[in-house]
């Protein structure tokens, strides 16, 4: 009964050991709808991003970087959901527990109006275990 004890506790214990975990990196898709009160924009450009300065940098550019691997832009926008790619992963230990969750945490929706203006958002995404999904209304 001892023997079993301690045998159940190395295996326990085994799993808190430091670098012995496997880990997931990937992405999945974001459904992504974006409204206008005033009327659609021309264009939209989404991008997920991971950390909010980076975002409002990307907002606040005036000549937009090339689109990157997580982006989408569209022209002639009718109003339909757009799908974007979200990295994500996590870290998890050798008996299978999550020792750690990340994602991209935020989403740039750049919209170009049809006298050239632009208008902008940066949004909060969702946990992706809860919802693959944001709703985003630019001004």
């Amino acid at each position: 009964m001892v023997a079993l004890g301690v045998l159940g506790g190395g295996i326990l214990a085994l799993d808190f050991v430091p670098g012995c975990a496997g880990h997931w990196d990937g992405n999945y898709n974001l459904t992504v709808r974006v409204a206008r009160p005033a009327g659609l924009p021309r264009s939209v450009r989404c991008e997920a991003v991971g950390q909010r300065e980076v975002a409002e940098a990307l907002r606040d550019e005036l000549a937009q970087p090339d689109p990157g691997s997580y982006s989408v832009v569209t022209e002639g926008f009718d109003g339909k959901p757009l799908t974007v790619r979200v990295p994500a992963g996590h870290m998890h230990s050798p008996l299978g527990r999550v020792v750690r969750r990340w994602q991209f945490k935020y989403l740039v929706v750049i919209g170009v109006l049809p006298d050239g203006r632009r208008v902008s958002a940066v949004e909060k995404i969702p946990d992706h275990r809860e919802t693959q999904e944001v709703s985003v209304t630019l001004p």
